[in-house]
C-alpha cells in the first residue's frame, strides 16, 4: 500500500460512509465527498484514485471523469453503478476506465483496486 489518498464521490451518504470505513478499516486514507462538484472544488487534495458513483444528481460520475480528462488529468478511477448498461462500460473505456463494478460493490474489487493504485 502507498500513501496516496482514495477519494470516494456518492450521493448516497450510507454507501459513502461504509465505502469508506471499509477502506480505512484496511489502512487507506479516505477523502469522502457527496457531490462531485464537491471534489472538483476541493481537488488540490490530488487523491491518488478516485472511486464514483455513476448515477448521481447534478454532474455524473463519468461526467466528473470527463471534465479531468480535458484538463489533463489521468486519475484512476474506478466506477460503481447501480444500473449497469454496455454505454455506461463503453463510455467509461473512452476514457481509460478499466473498470465498471456493479453496487454493492465486493470488498475484494475495491481493495484490488485501491491496492494497484494508491
Amino acid at each position: 500500500m502507498s500513501d496516496g489518498i482514495v477519494a470516494v464521490i456518492d450521493d448516497n451518504e450510507d454507501v459513502l460512509d461504509s465505502l469508506s470505513l471499509v477502506l480505512e478499516m484496511y489502512g487507506f486514507a479516505v477523502t469522502p465527498y457527496a457531490m462531485s462538484v464537491s471534489f472538483l472544488e476541493d481537488f488540490t487534495a490530488r487523491p491518488s484514485c478516485l472511486i464514483v458513483d455513476q448515477n448521481m444528481p447534478g454532474m455524473k460520475g463519468l461526467e466528473l471523469v470527463a471534465r479531468l480528462r480535458q484538463q489533463g488529468n489521468l486519475i484512476p478511477v474506478l466506477v460503481t453503478t447501480g444500473l449497469p448498461s454496455s454505454d455506461i462500460a463503453e463510455d467509461a473505456a473512452r476514457l481509460g476506465i478499466e473498470r465498471v463494478i456493479t453496487k454493492p460493490a465486493k470488498v475484494d474489487d475495491l481493495l484490488n483496486f485501491v491496492s494497484k493504485y494508491c
